[in-house]
């Protein structure tokens, strides 16, 4: 797969990505999650997800596949915290970043096995939940990537357009649909949490365009991030609203 950069200029300034490291267990819909009991499951250490949060911050990719895929086979059961789902999320997040890489250098060899195993990992994946790190609303998201946005027109979905550091590369649109409406005001300025199943997914074909996948996300549920630690993003300076 061959993309010319030249057609595109996507630069913009993302804060560090760090994540979530234990949550109060999620309810349905929107909740403020005010006073909520912290989960006393056990899990991954704090130190473990210290050293995958570095690796995707400094977006040393074939660590961070190598970790998120270990702490997958290490923790085969869910807990409170909605650590595998957290895992599975920023394992497919670690095998687009890596991608994306190959594809900048034009290293079409090591990237064919690369599309497979992501191909293949999403096929696994289906039907299974993913956990987004906490994210900014924003009603209004004209020249805004890395932030929950509303779509337009539909009152059960939010999406995301998720990039890398440098935001030369998209390294997935995130579509998520609820099965109830969603009241946005309470969202507004908030940081969010979203979860819910794989339901389907979508690969680039078009050579000239820089981004990997779409995920399709349904019966998603939502809590608002309320202290620890979520990625972050800063307004970035360019409308990405012409990328499909």
């Amino acid at each position: 797969m061959k993309i010319d950069f030249r057609r595109f200029t996507m630069v913009f300034v993302m804060s560090t990505i760090v994540f979530l490291f234990g949550s109060a267990p999620l309810v349905a819909q929107i909740k403020g999650g005010r006073g909520a009991r912290q989960s006393t499951s056990s899990g991954i250490s704090d130190r473990d997800w210290n050293q995958l949060s570095g690796a995707l911050a400094r977006e040393d990719w074939d660590l961070a596949v190598r970790m998120s895929d270990d702490l997958l086979k290490r923790l085969k059961i869910e807990n409170e915290k909605k650590q595998v789902a957290q895992l599975r999320y920023l394992h497919l997040f670690a095998l687009a970043g890596r991608l994306s890489r190959l594809l900048v250098g034009k290293n079409e060899t090591a990237a064919r096995p690369a599309w497979e195993e992501l191909e293949n990992t999403a096929i696994s994946y289906r039907g299974q939940e993913l956990m987004m790190p906490a994210r900014s609303f924003s009603i209004s998201c004209a020249g805004k990537v890395n932030f929950v946005c509303p779509v337009r027109d539909d009152r059960r979905a939010l999406r995301v357009s998720s990039t890398n550091s440098n935001g030369d590369f998209i390294l997935a649109f995130e579509y998520y649909s609820f099965v109830e409406d969603i009241d946005l005001r309470d969202l507004e300025a908030r940081k969010v949490f979203l979860v819910g199943k794989l339901d389907k997914f979508e690969f680039n074909q078009d050579d000239s365009k820089p981004w990997i996948m779409r995920l399709f996300i349904k019966s998603t549920a939502a809590r608002i991030a309320i202290g620890g630690l979520a990625l972050i993003p800063a307004e970035p300076s360019i409308d990405v609203a012409s990328v499909p």
